[in-house]
């Protein structure tokens, strides 16, 4: 007899601290709906209607699509700030986007007018008669020809078409 009152003792000393645990629990709905549970307060800018559950065992009414004073389609000083911020992200996104798009459009310009300056420059050491050498296949150097300075005299023209306009 003795030896299961022991045991029963032990066994409710061993539940306290889960009981006192169990009432500290904290329930609400954040700004999205969503259903929070947590052993610490919900933050201050949660409204009192939205907190479902308190420590103690005290409960909230639980009100679907608005508080208990006001009707649903009222919006609530968190709801404007919510939408206000949204607004302000999406415009902050909008001109983060306008931005990439004006920096890749001025490093294209840059790489155009890069291009057109050594097509040009190629052009000019073409026509100025000076010896030009390309490497071949096996590495040699050989000196350009009147017909292969006519063709890469072409090539060159076509590229400076494509570049400088």
């Amino acid at each position: 007899m003795r030896r299961s009152t022991a045991l029963l003792a032990l066994a409710c000393l061993a539940l306290l601290p889960v009981v006192g645990s169990a009432q500290a629990i904290w329930k609400w709905k954040d700004a999205n709906g969503t259903l929070q549970v947590s052993d610490t307060p919900p933050p201050t800018s949660v409204p009192d209607s939205a907190i479902l559950s308190r420590p103690g065992g005290r409960s909230a009414e639980i009100v679907v699509g608005g508080t208990a004073d006001a009707p649903a389609s009222t919006p609530s000083r968190s709801d404007s700030a919510l939408e206000a911020r949204k607004r302000e992200q999406q415009s902050g996104q909008k001109s983060a986007d306008a931005a990439r798009a004006a920096a890749a459009k001025e490093r294209d310009q840059a790489r155009r007018e890069e291009n057109c300056r050594q097509a040009r420059q190629q052009q000019a050491n073409l026509d100025s008669g000076m010896r030009m050498a390309r490497l071949n296949d096996k590495g040699e150097r050989e000196f350009l020809d009147d017909a292969a300075r006519a063709a890469e005299a072409e090539r060159v023209r076509q590229r400076i078409q494509q570049a400088c306009n």
